[in-house]
């Protein structure tokens, strides 16, 4: 059975907004749920988007006015921010 965890970041409450706007399924994944669940502290957060992973995070680039240059593209699809 599938565990929902709150989500308290500011950040990813945007990313949230942002999905949920473009009508974008969006899902924390990987490491950060690991930490959160553990009770660590989280390092880095990684998203998975049903679509592009790049355009969804360029929309959340422009959302968090993040200058156009910090978003890496990477490969097989993949996006960094910051």
């Amino acid at each position: 059975m599938a565990e929902w965890i709150e989500i308290r970041d500011d950040i990813l409450k945007r990313i949230g907004i942002v999905a949920d706007r473009e009508s974008i399924a969006a899902f924390v994944v990987g490491g950060y749920v690991r930490d959160h669940l553990r009770g660590k502290e989280v390092k880095d957060t990684d998203i998975v988007v049903i679509g592009s992973g790049v355009e969804f995070a360029k929309k959340v680039a422009k959302d968090l006015a993040e200058p156009i240059d910090s978003l890496r593209k990477l490969r097989y699809g993949n996006a960094a921010i910051g």
